[in-house]
């Protein structure tokens, strides 16, 4: 009893202490993730923020003293994952592939001009081995109508089986009022094992309501799509071929190949809330499944799924705006627009076939593994580029002789977020 005593007498005086040293913070500090300069040019996108390797806003220079002596962080371990936007702000994941990565959930921060993550929505609720804060944060997607991001958890650190961890959790925060927590669902053994999930992504559906009744994830490591119904408190699970990987799991980039063997992963949904489209990363297909079927737990999903089409390359978040589909494309260091609004004049949606995809971004150097898009409320299109491919090869420079690693980039495509109810 006694050295437990210890343990919380010299925790509450840690947390007292970052509070006092982050009062104490210099009065140039700017909270601003990104500016409201006008780009909305059609040359290309703007690098918002970047890094070599992520750094972190720590409350105070001995608790970043204290994380490395514990080896709860190494520069070297964080790698950039996905990312959403709200209002003025931008907030990202990072993979917790190891323990020394001290927080999975973050929001993009300046200060003195150089780009921070700050842990969101604090450090503690970031702690490795408490079940009730985020373990593994992989994806979030944050509500523009309401403020409230929904955050998935994988609930153990790296992405191989473990011997023991947290249940996988979907989490609900509200941004508006400093990331309080709104609620938190785990998800039962049964629908995903905790030991050897990968929770990857996750969209929403308002369906016939005014507000979020389902909530739709792929895990990838059971090939399957997780549904949860934020009214009854129920989550099942749809498993099916065209979740898998295929023929097309080795990816080109940059002339070199890269075995991608990860099953499904993206996932978008319409601005009518009718369909949801989903791919897996080793595969080029993408297809089809009306969000009636989802909706159902006993429905037929493979008499209902549709092969819409091949991508031109392979992808890893995708993302729908108001009207069209838009992707990483692996193999060109690109994102790629499906324009379902031209598309679909010729074919109803229900039996739509992807035909027309136009580029949108490409850049061998700073285009390199298209992690995560979001579409914002002002028409800007925002994406993770993180060399993920490079990193799990052993390849990735951290010495920054060959440029940034990571990057926040947005470019101007005049669509919106196919949450967003406004004008």
């Amino acid at each position: 009893m006694l050295p437990t005593l210890i343990v919380v007498a010299v925790f509450g005086l840690y947390v007292s202490s970052v509070v006092e040293c982050r009062n104490r913070l210099p009065q140039r500090y700017s909270d601003c993730s990104h500016s409201n300069s006008k780009d909305k040019s059609t040359d290309g996108p703007t690098t918002v923020h970047e890094w070599v390797s992520l750094a972190y806003d720590w409350p105070c220079d001995w608790v970043e003293m204290y994380y490395k002596s514990k080896g709860w962080y190494d520069p070297a371990a964080s790698v950039l994952s996905g990312i959403d936007v709200y209002k003025e702000d931008i907030f990202v994941t990072v993979q917790r592939i190891s323990s020394a990565v001290p927080s999975g959930l973050n929001k993009v921060v300046t200060r003195y001009g150089k780009s921070l993550l700050r842990p969101y929505p604090d450090l503690l609720f970031n702690e490795v081995g408490n079940c009730s804060k985020l373990q593994y944060p992989l994806s979030v997607t944050i509500d523009p109508n309401t403020g409230f991001m929904y955050v998935i958890d994988i609930g153990k650190i790296g992405l191989g089986p473990v011997d023991d961890g947290c249940p996988a959790k979907l989490v609900v925060l509200n941004i508006n009022q400093g990331g309080s927590l709104v609620r938190s669902h785990n998800f039962p053994e049964s629908v995903v094992p905790k030991k050897t999930n990968l929770v990857n992504d996750i969209v929403l559906d308002y369906a016939s309501d005014n507000k979020v009744r389902y909530a739709y994830i792929t895990e990838s490591s059971h090939q399957q799509i997780v549904v949860f119904d934020f009214m009854s408190n129920l989550s099942w699970a749809f498993h099916d071929d065209t979740m898998a990987t295929d023929e097309d799991r080795v990816v080109t980039i940059n002339n070199a190949e890269y075995p991608v063997d990860v099953a499904v992963d993206g996932i978008a949904i319409d601005s009518r809330s009718e369909y949801v489209y989903y791919c897996s990363v080793g595969s080029k297909n993408l297809y089809q499944v009306p969000t009636l079927t989802l909706r159902n737990s006993s429905a037929n999903f493979t008499a209902q799924r549709r092969l819409v089409g091949k991508k031109i390359s392979n992808s890893d978040g995708i993302v729908f705006g108001q009207r069209n589909l838009y992707y990483g494309a692996l193999g060109f260091n690109a994102v790629y627009r499906w324009d379902v609004e031209k598309d679909v004049r010729t074919s109803p949606l229900s039996n739509i076939s992807l035909l027309t995809e136009t580029r949108v971004a490409q850049d061998d150097v700073r285009g390199r593994w298209v992690e995560s898009l979001k579409l914002d409320t002002r028409g800007y299109l925002w994406f993770t580029t993180t060399r993920l491919h490079e990193f799990f090869a052993g390849k990735l420079d951290t010495s920054g002789r060959n440029g940034a690693n990571f990057r926040i980039s947005r470019v101007y495509v005049g669509e919106k977020s196919s949450l967003w109810r406004g004008n």
